[in-house]
């Protein structure tokens, strides 16, 4: 949430581009991710995952296939979403 707004001044794109969370599509999904990963496991978080990371898949696949190093960033989302889904917890 913190990092995404800054792709835009990398991309070298003017800051009225900015991607944020809740306005636009990848940053929303993204943080979507994020919150799902701390919730309790059992099959809602299953559920509650599954439309992000397909958003996630689907964005980086276009980005990447457009040329644009942005593509990166939804595919290590998807990474460390697994990652923390995967990863034992003690509760």
């Amino acid at each position: 949430m913190i990092l995404h707004p800054l792709v835009a001044p990398l991309a070298s794109r003017p800051l009225a581009g900015t991607e944020i969370v809740g306005i636009a599509p990848d940053p929303t999904a993204i943080a979507t991710l994020g919150l799902v990963a701390r919730m309790p496991r059992g099959t809602a978080r299953r559920l509650m995952l599954a439309v992000p990371l397909l958003w996630c898949i689907v964005s980086a696949a276009t980005l990447i296939t457009m040329g644009a190093w942005e593509g990166a960033i939804p595919l290590v989302a998807v990474t460390l979403a697994l990652a923390a889904r995967l990863w034992p917890r003690v509760e």
